[in-house]
């Protein structure tokens, strides 16, 4: 799988428009569809900033599910605790 195909899936993987990735990183957003239909390559200087945007979000998104994590387990343990003091 060549780099523009990757571009293509990482892109659609996180539900964005080939306009919202364009945006994130300032570019056209015809220089995205000229990537991803092979008829240009991905410049070194282009690709990092494909490479940081897209793992910001994935930071993001691991962020969000260590927050849910979190609460989740202090539910657990209120409930233990509530169950803790009936038995006692």
């Amino acid at each position: 799988m060549g780099d523009n195909t990757r571009l293509k899936k990482l892109r659609m993987q996180r539900c964005l428009s080939q306009l919202e990735l364009a945006e994130a990183i300032s570019i056209d957003r015809s220089m995205i569809s000229l990537y991803e239909n092979d008829r240009r390559e991905i410049p070194t200087s282009t690709a990092k900033l494909f490479a940081d945007f897209l793992m910001s979000q994935l930071i993001i998104f691991l962020e969000r599910i260590l927050s849910i994590l979190a609460i989740l387990t202090q539910k657990k343990r209120q409930e233990t605790v509530s169950i803790s003091s009936l038995l006692y």
